[in-house]
């Protein structure tokens, strides 16, 4: 797989790339991030308590990533977006 393959795949898939296109996209949305941190896919609500990390963004509002490792966990910290 070449640069460009591998930019396109991330800008696609990976969670800057994903977080991104839903920022142009829409006013709010939550995304789970997968296995390993890279990578995240599109949840249509909030994840429920105790299933794993999750980013939220609302449109005017920083992007947070919660940790969401336990039910009752919710330490969360600024997600720094490169736009």
């Amino acid at each position: 797989m070449g640069i460009r393959e591998d930019r396109e795949d991330f800008n696609q898939s990976g969670l800057q790339g994903l977080l991104r296109r839903l920022m142009t996209e829409k006013d709010e949305a939550f995304v789970r991030i997968l296995e390993g941190g890279w990578r995240g896919e599109e949840a249509s609500e909030r994840p429920a308590p105790g299933t794993g990390p999750f980013l939220h963004y609302r449109k005017g509002y920083g992007v947070i990533q919660y940790s969401n490792a336990s039910i009752g966990d919710d330490g969360f910290k600024e997600f720094r977006v490169e736009v």
